[in-house]
């Protein structure tokens, strides 16, 4: 994975992030990581001005992975359990990895699934990050943070 500095000035929003290799449809990619932060520790923490990602606001991408219903019209899609809403944050202000420069697109090549993997606690999963598609070398790999484009701009996602 690399990380291209696009100015001395970017912050992680700005820098974009790919691969110097090909990344296959389903591959996974990474974690996303940084400072979890409740509710409440959120509010103060985004008050400050620091950079927040809200897990809440990722559309679920992962129900698109799969669907074959266009070459296949008698496809049914599975059903997916209900999951409670997500009320934490994760502060990527001091602490973070390669996902935080991934950009913001309507129509990203990756995508976020909630994973259980070392506990049981549905309202904390972890943010898991897979290829939705072929991502072809030095491609930039963007997600959707779940905004509109106008506000990527702000620092609280």
């Amino acid at each position: 994975m690399d990380v291209v500095e696009s100015s001395p000035s970017s912050s992680p929003i700005s820098s974009p992030a790919g691969s110097s290799d090909l990344i296959k449809a389903g591959t996974f990619i990474c974690e996303f990581s940084g400072i979890i932060l409740t509710h409440q520790q959120s509010e103060v923490v985004a008050a400050n001005g620091d950079c927040l990602v809200r897990p809440s606001r990722f559309p679920p991408r992962w129900l698109d992975w799969g669907d074959i219903s266009d070459v296949y019209p008698d496809y049914v899609a599975p059903d997916h359990p209900s999951i409670p809403e997500l009320k934490f944050a994760i502060d990527v202000s001091r602490a973070r990895n390669v996902a935080c420069y991934f950009s913001h697109s309507c129509s990203p090549n990756v995508f976020v699934q909630f994973v259980l993997f070392d506990h049981y606690n549905v309202s904390y999963p972890h943010l898991m990050i897979f290829a939705m598609e072929n991502i072809p070398p030095l491609r930039e790999l963007s997600i959707d943070y779940g905004m509109v484009d106008e506000w990527i701009g702000q620092l609280t996602m």
